[in-house]
């Protein structure tokens, strides 16, 4: 799959319901291009391809044995990306493409088509966790109607903020996928982070990575 499919394909299962479902773009649903003053008005600045902490001789979690199968991420791989439209970081995989040219939907994609990471923000009116995962969940469902919740959880994210991790599945284009996710809010803006794999890919190696990987969202605002 070439780049512009895959952005396609990333962008389509975002789960933001105010990400333009069928034209794969973004919409706020006023049309006027944010949730207002809450989101700052700076240009993203460019990726930081840095090991997290800084320290590269401190790995996030110990590399765990690799698959041949499976996306082949260590650990040690990681390195951090920070939006500073949205004032967030995450963690990614060092070797994948960043593709930011949507600030508001941040596609991370390896060189191989198992799958992709997608930090994504969203106008959001308070809603609880469970109404997040819920319209999230939803958005799936309109383009992969047996989308659904295998496991949840609520978690604290490093920057205090109470969140949701899902672990869910779907079959997408007649492609079987699974995904770890976190999903908040902070005031109007609702933040998600995941990581979309083929669910042959998704191996028990990599799913405590997408678990970290998914938890590292850091809202700096």
């Amino acid at each position: 799959m070439d780049p512009p499919q895959m952005r396609r394909r990333s962008v389509l299962l975002a789960g933001a319901s105010t990400i333009g479902l069928l034209s794969g773009c973004v919409a706020w649903p006023d049309g006027d291009g944010g949730p207002g003053e809450e989101v700052p008005p700076e240009p993203p600045e460019p990726p930081v391809t840095q090991p997290p902490g800084g320290d590269e001789g401190d790995p996030l979690i110990d590399d765990p044995p690799q698959n041949p199968d499976g996306p082949g991420v260590a650990g040690s791989d990681l390195a951090q990306y920070s939006n500073a439209q949205y004032q967030y970081t995450v963690l990614y995989p060092e070797t994948w493409v960043v593709d930011e040219q949507d600030p508001a939907a941040v596609t991370f994609v390896p060189d191989t088509d198992i799958g992709f990471q997608i930090a994504s923000v969203f106008e959001s009116q308070s809603e609880s966790l469970e109404e997040l995962i819920n319209r999230h969940i939803q958005a799936k469902r309109e383009l992969a109607p047996d989308a659904e919740v295998l496991n949840q959880q609520q978690i604290t994210l490093p920057s205090g903020q109470a969140a949701a991790l899902v672990d869910w599945s779907a079959t997408f284009e007649g492609l079987s996928v699974r995904a770890r996710a976190v999903i908040t809010n902070a005031g109007s803006i609702g933040y998600s982070n995941e990581n979309i794999m083929l669910a042959d890919a998704y191996t028990d190696e990599f799913d405590a990575i997408a678990e970290r990987i998914a938890a590292s969202l850091t809202i700096q605002g």
